[in-house]
């Protein structure tokens, strides 16, 4: 419970709510991401700067020449010469000259910089004027939110100032706020097993944001993320710990399951059949299941769900199946068929008259029809009063904590499948809060080849392209793009269609998110028929969605999907088995290491579950708490925001809990 709400007249408070800031007692929960030491400056100018400039450093100097503005320049520049008394440096400032411009001969001036040579001469690197205000001061330094106008940014500034307030009059309240994270234990308890070195909270806390020294302030985000880090490994605890639900159990025929799988179209490997057995053991016992099914793009997840989900139906339990697109609710609905066509199957999307729930007849809910559709599901099954004994949620990493909540009541069974799990429900498995089963057999002989291709490389990408519809019979090819709108024809769908249309007229497809139901249901269609030999999509096609003449796809400015999206995408191509090629196009010139870095796990990687751990090892976990929803793993860990949680910081936990117990 928050018990400190921010008034509404506190407009200038009211930023914060940008920030998910409700109450007083969040605010400290914001971690500085650095700390600047204005407590002394050099006061001598080194002889020559340092080979390899380290960070930025305070110098005391004083002003020996009147700054000049350089005239008719497009950008704002002043320059100045500076000096320690023996000897002399120059600095240049872009842009924001105003605090420079007034200064004076002889004047004393403290300055933040990097020291580097230019022309031989001494100069002040991206130098900053180090305000009165902050001289003799360790300061902590926040990450800010930009808004619409001055009235709704969150600055850097107004972080410290809040912070402050929050020190001297809501300590308390954010330890007490803290506790109720962790129930029926005390702060001390709390303490020791997260390995936390501080006496109490409010210590930690003022060691964060009012340190004496950098190194305090440096031990005290160590707490902090060591905090975080238990919690991740308590809330994974705390569900792992089942009550006997006997409701919840579903007496399933092991027979029915046998005769099921007589009638896969394909001999089930090791893995799938011990996936259904995982599953069906699950639903027969006096528990709740809470099960992830993990395994790559093709490697049948969807047949080892579905057949218990028919055995689960027909002994008499309330199937539904929760998909991120109209396109995969098709799919899993004709699937279903294939088992026998007597399997009643009610649709549920978005929009189209058979989706509303209020022309599903009794008779038709009577039938106890296996439900099979989007998030719409969220809102009709509630209007029905039908409440699922059973829900799988095709491609979990799609669907928020929000959603999987809403459609499970308190006797809901649930089955999670993925073939790249996000890294907050790896954390989960790995330290105890969900059961898996992994499918590490690919059902057909498969080869995917994996590269990035910048720039200078197009023309041998679209070189090879045209081999493989050439040399492959009946092949196609998708090129993704980043974003629908015509703006950019580089990274646009629809512009970038219309030149691929004049290179191969009449053989284009083009499917997004902007299409009717009706529209992307045809396309895909097409692509079924071959009348479609290149199809220019958004991510629309990135998850679930079998084309099995797939062989080749260009994802244009590979840089701006997540490693998730990537893998997904590269799991259209030979889904019947066979070769198939995944080009990351990085058309930018100016691309950085780090999403180079992130790009070649793509190259190194085929297994989702890998993935899911060194994506998580790049970027951090999310938070698993229950009111969470942040998938990022950046910007908010349940209780701290601006903290990026590893899966190390975990791991170390939880080697440290294990030795308490």
């Amino acid at each position: 419970m928050i018990k400190a709400k921010i008034s509404e007249h506190e407009s200038s408070f009211s930023r914060l709510n940008r920030m998910g800031i409700v109450a007083w007692e969040q605010v400290l929960l914001v971690l500085p991401y650095e700390y600047k030491d204005y407590t002394k400056a050099i006061t001598s100018l080194p002889s020559s700067p340092p080979a390899s400039p380290d960070g930025k450093a305070c110098y005391q100097v004083t002003v020996t020449s009147r700054p000049k503005v350089a005239a008719h320049s497009s950008t704002p520049r002043i320059s100045l010469e500076v000096s320690d008394g023996i000897r002399n440096a120059t600095l240049t400032v872009f842009g924001d000259i105003w605090s420079w411009k007034n200064l004076s001969e002889g004047e004393e001036i403290t300055v933040e910089c990097q020291m580097a040579s230019w022309q031989g001469a001494l100069q002040m690197k991206n130098p900053v004027l180090v305000q009165n205000v902050k001289k003799g001061k360790l300061l902590p330094i926040y990450r800010g939110k930009r808004g619409a106008n001055k009235d709704t940014t969150v600055t850097p500034k107004f972080m410290y100032e809040k912070t402050r307030e929050a020190l001297a009059s809501h300590l308390d309240e954010t330890a007490y706020f803290i506790m109720l994270h962790f129930p029926v234990m005390e702060e001390k308890q709390l303490l020791r097993r997260a390995g936390v070195k501080f006496e109490s909270l409010q210590e930690m806390l003022k060691s964060i944001h009012n340190p004496k020294t950098k190194q305090e302030g440096m031990e005290g985000l160590a707490a902090a993320r060591a905090i975080a880090a238990f919690e991740v490994v308590f809330y994974a605890e705390r569900q792992m710990v089942r009550k006997p639900n006997p409701v919840a159990s579903i007496r399933v025929d092991l027979q029915h399951i046998e005769e099921l799988k007589s009638k896969f179209p394909f001999n089930l490997t090791k893995h799938q059949d011990d996936g259904i057995t995982d599953i069906v053991t699950d639903l027969r016992r006096p528990y709740r299941m809470n099960r992830l099914l993990s395994g790559d793009v093709g490697y049948g997840k969807t047949e080892v769900a579905l057949i218990p989900a028919i055995a689960a139906r027909a002994a008499g339990a309330k199937v539904a199946i929760m998909c991120p697109s109209l396109l995969i609710v098709n799919q899993w609905a004709e699937k279903i068929k294939g088992y026998g066509s007597k399997i009643p199957v009610c649709v549920i999307a978005g929009n189209g008259k058979a989706s509303k729930a209020e022309n599903i007849t009794k008779a038709k809910l009577d039938s106890n029809p296996i439900m099979v559709g989007t998030t719409a599901l969220i809102t009709r099954l509630p209007k029905l009063d039908w409440t699922p004994d059973f829900v799988i949620l095709d491609e979990q990493q799609k669907h928020g904590k929000n959603h999987k909540d809403t459609i499970t009541g308190p006797n809901t069974n649930r089955l999670e499948a993925t073939a790249t799990c996000q890294p907050k429900t790896s954390a989960m498995v790995n330290y105890g809060g969900m059961d898996e089963s992994i499918l590490n057999q690919c059902p057909v002989d498969k080869q995917i080849t994996t590269r990035i291709v910048l720039k200078e490389d197009k023309e041998r990408m679209f070189s090879h392209i045209k081999r493989i519809m050439t040399d492959i019979k009946d092949s196609q090819i998708a090129v993704v793009y980043p974003s629908v709108s015509q703006e950019d024809e580089k990274t646009s769908l629809i512009a970038a269609s219309a030149t691929w249309e004049k290179l191969f007229p009449g053989q284009i497809g083009v499917l997004h998110g902007g299409m009717t139901d009706d529209e992307k249901v045809e396309v895909i269609r097409k692509m079924h028929n071959l009348e479609i030999r290149i199809l220019c999509a958004s991510v629309l096609i990135e998850t679930g969605l079998t084309l099995p003449s797939l062989r080749g796809m260009v994802v244009v400015s590979a840089d701006r999907f997540g490693v998730s999206a990537l893998h997904q995408l590269r799991g259209r191509l030979a889904r019947h088995g066979g070769q198939g090629y995944f080009h990351m196009y990085v058309p930018d010139e100016d691309i950085s290491p780090d999403t180079i870095s992130r790009l070649k796990l793509l190259e190194n990687h085929t297994d989702g579950f890998v993935l899911a751990e060194k994506d998580a090892e790049m970027r951090g976990y999310g938070s698993i708490s229950e009111d969470d929803d942040d998938q990022s793993g950046v910007s908010k860990s349940t209780l701290l925001y601006n903290l990026k949680l590893m899966p190390k910081d975990i791991e170390t936990v939880a080697r440290n809990r294990k030795l308490l117990i």
